[in-house]
Formats: C-alpha cells, structure tokens, sequence
C-alpha cells in the first residue's frame, strides 16, 4: 500500500497517526516525520481522518445537545416568570 502524506506537523496530529497506527496493529515507526507533517501508510491515513471525523461529530452533537439544553431551561424560566407576574393594570388616569 502506497504512503501518504498527512499535516500539518503537530502534536495533535502526530498523536492521532500513532492512535490509529497502534488501533492497525502497526508499530509506531510506520509514522515518518518530514518538515511539514508525516508520512504514513494510507490505511493509517484512513483510519486517522475516520478517528477525527467521528470526534468532530460527537462534539457537534453534543455543542447540539448543550444548546438545546440552554433554550429549554430560557424558556422555563420565562414561563415561571410569565405565572408569577400578575397582569399589568390599568394606571393611566381617567381609565375605568
């Protein structure tokens, strides 16, 4: 299988090469550095970008769940508000 390249060079993208190199059975020499990034094979590639689509998706998801849960607890709380206010009265003079 060909070698590809992956970057930019990071920490965080040296760590995942190494995750999905060691989830492949692979040894951790399979990752090459070079002055931009790494060199690895393409299924340790795939395997990467899989790993980090599925973490950007959890966090979407729960970015989702976080927001939903603010608009609910918004609207509870303007609904208890709406209860314990008494309506508005009439002070305008002359008004009967």
């Amino acid at each position: 299988m060909a070698d590809v390249f992956v970057g930019p060079k990071s920490k965080a993208v040296a760590v995942g090469l190494l995750a999905a190199a060691e989830e492949l059975k692979q040894p951790a020499s399979i990752v090459r550095t070079n002055s931009k990034g790494y060199i690895v094979p393409k299924k340790v590639a795939d395997a990467f970008q899989k790993a980090e689509k599925a973490e950007l998706t959890a966090k979407v998801e729960a970015e989702k769940v976080e927001a939903e849960k603010v608009e609910a607890e918004k609207a509870t709380e303007e609904n208890s508000k709406a209860e314990a206010s008494p309506p508005a009265k009439n002070t305008k003079e002359g008004a009967k």
